[in-house]
């Protein structure tokens, strides 16, 4: 039997601090790579307990470059996947998704690290109405291949958003957040206990979890920070401008509408990358590259939550 154990990090345990999920600020980086592991591998441990034989773990926070999992520290028969192959991956023989390390979505004032796919952009997808996370984003991409996902863990703030869609879904609170830069953080020995015992009892009850899919045809709205931002997303074909910073997209099913807002995301990520991006690849600029990168982190998040366009 095989489980998808799909990976973010900044709702891992004992992860209190931005830096901890950056590589650009060293040491702590490393220490919330290791925090990771652990609940990763408990929810291995526990899913192996239930009768899971076959693991792939997606890496996905910044999609894996650079590594967040370490791969020779993966217990049982794991697979690691990364960047494009993630997209890519086929989600058929799979017996169902769990979520680790996750966090709440964009305009979550209470969620530590909240944002949806990118902080620097202030980017926030709506889905029929309803703003959405990366957890649901991944929960209704695994329903789409008649996938159940039986499990997620992160923050409390995930913990509430992930109930509030899906009532179903047992969910581990691994610390209460208090803010978007604030949280206080339970033993990690502890929560990755939780991790292990829920995630056996999860896939014993397989046969109870229902695929949850988005109703189709289906409404996004696309959101940004800034209204720049926005210009280049506006670009996309089929796209209309309803608020300075956001636009809507009709898309018939799941798949248009995710490499919708993929694409979204890229157009205006166009505006951020260049700051990074022509400082080239010499030796001599690495560091050069890593401080302006720690710079832009630091500055983002000192920032005030900007809130989400009102859209009715």
């Amino acid at each position: 039997m095989k489980v998808l154990v799909f990976s973010d990090m900044e709702g891992a345990s004992g992860i209190n601090t931005y830096e901890q999920v950056i590589k650009e600020f060293g040491e702590p980086f490393e220490e919330g790579r290791r925090l990771l592991m652990g609940d990763i591998n408990a929810a291995i441990v526990g899913l192996s307990e239930a009768g899971a034989t076959d693991f792939v773990v997606a890496d996905s926070h910044r999609r894996g470059s650079p590594p967040n999992v370490v791969d020779d520290k993966l217990q049982q028969n794991a697979t690691v996947i990364r960047g494009d192959d993630i997209s890519r991956y086929d989600y058929s023989g799979l017996a169902a998704q769990v979520l680790v390390g996750f966090h709440s979505k964009a305009g979550t004032e209470s969620g530590f690290l909240s944002h949806t796919m990118s902080s620097l952009l202030g980017f926030a997808v709506r889905v029929n109405g309803r703003w959405a996370g990366e957890g649901e984003l991944e929960i209704w991409k695994a329903g789409r291949f008649d996938v159940p996902t039986i499990m997620a863990a992160g923050d409390s703030a995930l913990a509430s958003e992930i109930k509030s869609f899906f009532s179903d879904i047992p969910t581990v609170a691994v610390k209460a957040s208090e803010s978007r830069t604030q949280v206080h953080c339970l033993d990690p020995k502890d929560t990755q206990d939780e991790i292990r015992k829920t995630a056996a009892h999860a896939l014993n009850s397989l046969a109870s979890f229902k695929v949850n899919i988005v109703r189709e045809p289906i409404n996004l709205v696309i959101a940004f920070k800034s209204e720049e931002l926005t210009d280049w997303a506006a670009k996309m074909p089929r796209v209309k401008r309803i608020h300075k910073r956001a636009i809507s997209y009709e898309a018939k099913d799941w798949e248009e509408a995710r490499a919708a807002y993929h694409t979204a995301y890229h157009l205006a990520f166009r505006v951020v990358d260049p700051a990074t991006a022509r400082l080239g690849d010499d030796e001599r600029v690495k560091e050069m590259r890593k401080e302006l990168v720690r710079k832009m982190i630091r500055e983002r998040w000192a920032l005030p939550l900007e809130p989400l366009p009102n859209i009715p």
